[in-house]
């Protein structure tokens, strides 16, 4: 799914979606969406996925509330930057929660979770210290330049990215750095 954004209806009370320059009221009847959406989060966010499934596996809409949950926890403002981006990227918001900064104990993992990232554990630290130029990384973690340039081409193509920049934006989505 690409080009969806999510938001709250005005009053706060039910959550909505804009998908191809349409308004739908997200809600139990979304299946394939929900279905989808559940299946992302487990790959993308297993920690959030798992927590998710803990509070609500024993529900009968279990699905449909897992999602929900981590849509509200996540997204929620209409806003110019897509939830899910045309590529595929989902991109998290920083919702406001009365019970953020340390009194939800949910945070950081449904709320502002960390993601799956597919990458080695050198690549993660390429990644950490990607502000720096090639030479400085390579210093850094003791390799060459060329084994650090090789480093970046498999983090774009893993992440499916296509400037350094990108790769810095992930980190900063993804807190590999503040």
């Amino acid at each position: 799914m690409h080009g969806v954004e999510f938001f709250f209806s005005p009053d706060g009370d039910q959550m909505n979606f804009v998908k191809d320059g349409k308004y739908h009221e997200f809600n139990e009847n979304q299946v394939e969406l929900i279905k989808m959406l559940d299946s992302q989060i487990e790959t993308r966010y297993p920690d959030a996925h798992k927590r998710t499934t803990e509070l609500y596996n024993s529900r009968p809409n279990y699905r449909y509330l897992r999602v929900l949950r981590f849509c509200k926890c996540n997204w929620g403002k209409a806003d110019e930057q897509l939830d899910i981006d045309l590529t595929g990227n989902w991109n998290l918001e920083k919702v406001n929660c009365p019970i953020r900064n340390g009194f939800c104990p949910h945070e950081d993992v449904i709320c502002n979770p960390r993601g799956e990232t597919g990458l080695t554990n050198r690549e993660e630290e390429v990644v950490k210290l990607i502000m720096k130029d090639d030479k400085e990384i390579a210093a850094t973690l003791f390799v060459s330049v060329h084994t650090v340039e090789n480093h970046i081409q498999n983090i774009k193509r893993k992440l499916n990215l296509h400037r350094k920049g990108e790769i810095l934006n992930y980190a900063h989505q993804h807190k590999l750095i503040k």
